[in-house]
């Protein structure tokens, strides 16, 4: 759990001639991650060829929310003719949001490492899936809602090879 208790900015891109516009973010955030893995490996032989054979299941959540977000603007500067000093008082026009992120993902991976003499094969296969969802509510000066969800479905190929050259040399 984290709470940004004040954020002010200012960016280069925000320069519009000889004007500089700021703004501010205050919001408490409240964020976690959690990450299971469950490996299974065996080592086997089939013939001359010695396996590593890895099959790994993981899973993971991450949310992120905020409650009682605010953001809005300061007064714009002049920054060829700055006048220091100023106080960074936001103006009437903030805006009080709620967002809420949720992340899933679930993979599984199967890869078999072959040695042959000096040589070393990697093969592998990885299928993923994921799902995003956010949750986006503004509650002044509007009234806002957002609610966008995507998800995908990957498969990913891995394929290696090493020679051993001398004892601690190999060429990938």
């Amino acid at each position: 759990d984290f709470r940004y208790l004040e954020y002010h900015d200012a960016e280069s891109a925000s320069v519009s001639g000889q004007t500089l516009r700021r703004w501010y973010e205050t919001y408490p955030e409240h964020y976690r991650w959690t990450t299971a893995y469950l490996d299974w490996t065996r080592d086997f032989a089939t013939g001359p060829l010695a396996h590593r054979f890895l099959a790994r299941l993981e899973s993971a959540k991450e949310t992120r929310s905020i409650v009682g977000g605010e953001f809005g603007n300061y007064a714009p500067i002049d920054i060829y003719a700055p006048v220091y000093g100023q106080n960074w008082a936001p103006g009437s026009d903030f805006t009080r949001f709620d967002q809420c992120w949720e992340f899933r993902s679930l993979g599984l991976t199967m890869q078999d490492e072959i040695r042959v003499g000096a040589w070393t094969w990697l093969l592998g296969l990885r299928s993923a899936d994921l799902e995003q969802t956010y949750d986006y509510a503004e509650t002044q000066p509007n009234q806002l809602e957002l609610h966008p969800r995507q998800s995908d479905t990957a498969v990913m190929g891995r394929l290696g090879a090493s020679w051993r050259l001398l004892a601690g040399w190999s060429i990938y």
